[in-house]
């Protein structure tokens, strides 16, 4: 067998394994929402940030900002390709997709003692390589504007 093959071959397991992984993402029915006033704390896998975690891996600062929750999801829903799961009036829970291999990470929005309480984790895997981290800073910066 040549080289080009057995890499081609690996290549492509691969591919489908990671696929299945996004598949197997959006059936996951991940433990969210407000629990004695805070959004659930971050387990100790490194993909998820959260504005009430206190350790540097998953401490995330909430976004100060005047912005009531409708106005919020109106701007994120015009800005980001995020989808409404569950709202009300403090409240939002999100799912964002990932275009290239479809996987699903869970964003909610808190607004709690004059600012927004935030938290975004992926539902399957280990590491996001920051991808939760940049997405609230990329929220951030878009209440910021």
């Amino acid at each position: 067998m040549s080289i080009t093959i057995i890499v081609s071959a690996l290549l492509a397991g691969g591919f489908g394994f990671f696929k299945y992984k996004a598949v197997k993402s959006q059936d996951i029915i991940p433990k969210v929402g407000i629990v004695n006033e805070k959004l659930i704390l971050c387990g100790e896998k490194p993909n998820c940030v959260c504005s009430f975690n206190t350790d540097e891996e998953h401490k995330i600062d909430a976004i100060q900002t005047n912005r009531s929750i409708s106005e919020v999801i109106s701007k994120l829903e015009k800005e980001l390709s995020l989808k409404i799961i569950t709202k009300n009036e403090n409240y939002v829970h999100f799912t964002f997709t990932s275009s290239i291999m479809g996987y699903v990470d869970d964003i909610e929005v808190y607004q709690s003692s004059g600012a927004l309480q935030v938290r975004s984790i992926s539902r399957v895997g280990y590491s996001d390589m920051g991808a939760n981290r940049k997405r609230i800073e990329l929220i951030r910066s878009l209440l910021d504007n």
